[in-house]
């Protein structure tokens, strides 16, 4: 996988965090969001891109469904590469989104991708993530779920399990160190707060080490 795919996908989520956040379009759920996204990436791009699909379907079975939010094959320096994206996009509108299964549910994603690339079904998954609720940016003291964290700064290292219970419940080891990596936020004593409307992550990249070029 070469470092421009890498570098193209980096500069689409920022786009569409600065559309977030400028008010020009209102995005009412993940799943425009995830078209907004392929939508600019195509526009930019398409000349490399040998297919682009929704919902793709590349997994006999697995926890939250056997279908990927976005799949690409992105053509570069004569190789084809395959890609997968799982995004997720928990906003509050007149109640919080529920944090519990919200937490779970990116964890779950990762781990979707990680077992993609793992399986050599994709050679880069991509986990994407925007929010405007400060519950997932700090660590919680959670009755719920306890183990599943996704907090500022938080950490899960190479060759780690990555949290699974009954209703998640796949056991997926982290092929990358993956740190979670928040903009727009900013501490507030002990606490972090969103100083724009929408908080977004870093993207999360999973891919095998023999698989990446400089």
């Amino acid at each position: 996988m070469t470092k421009s795919i890498i570098d193209k996908i980096i500069a689409t989520q920022k786009e569409v965090t600065s559309i977030l956040n400028s008010n020009e379009k209102n995005f009412s759920s993940e799943k425009s969001m995830v078209f907004e996204f392929a939508w600019r990436f195509y526009k930019k791009h398409y000349k490399h891109i040998k297919n682009i699909d929704f919902e793709t379907s590349l997994f006999d079975s697995f926890s939250d469904g056997t279908f990927l939010d976005l799949f690409l094959e992105f053509k570069d320096n004569g190789e084809t590469y395959k890609i997968g994206l799982e995004f997720k996009f928990p906003i509050k509108k007149k109640n919080n989104t529920g944090n519990t299964e919200g937490r779970q549910k990116i964890i779950n994603d990762i781990k979707r991708v990680t077992w993609l690339v793992e399986k050599n079904k994709i050679d880069l998954g991509v986990f994407i993530c925007f929010t405007n609720e400060r519950t997932y940016i700090n660590e919680g003291n959670y009755s719920k779920a306890q183990n599943f964290r996704v907090h500022q700064n938080k950490e899960y290292k190479k060759g780690e399990e990555l949290p699974s219970n009954e209703q998640y419940k796949e056991k997926v080891i982290c092929l990358n160190d993956i740190k979670f990596t928040w903009s727009g936020i900013t501490q507030h004593k002990d606490k972090f707060v969103l100083e724009r409307a929408f908080a977004d992550l870093d993207p999360i990249l999973i891919y095998k080490n023999d698989s990446m070029t400089s």
